[in-house]
């Protein structure tokens, strides 16, 4: 996946200019859920990132 630019679409232009360029890797372990990903390919979709409350938060060991 990466960010959609200004060129596809008017309502990009506003925000396209200053949204970092980046890229999402995501491993889908859900059957379901990876043939939706799957099904969207080539399509744009909006992805929004949310800060989780605290007591969601799953503790991670390095």
């Amino acid at each position: 996946m990466s960010p959609v630019s200004g060129a596809k679409g008017a309502q990009n232009v506003a925000w396209a200019s200053a949204t970092p360029s980046g890229e999402i890797k995501l491993t889908v372990g859900n059957p379901d859920a990876a043939a939706w990903f799957d099904s969207m390919l080539g399509r744009d979709i909006a992805i929004t990132f949310e800060e989780r409350p605290e007591d969601e938060l799953t503790a991670h060991t390095s």
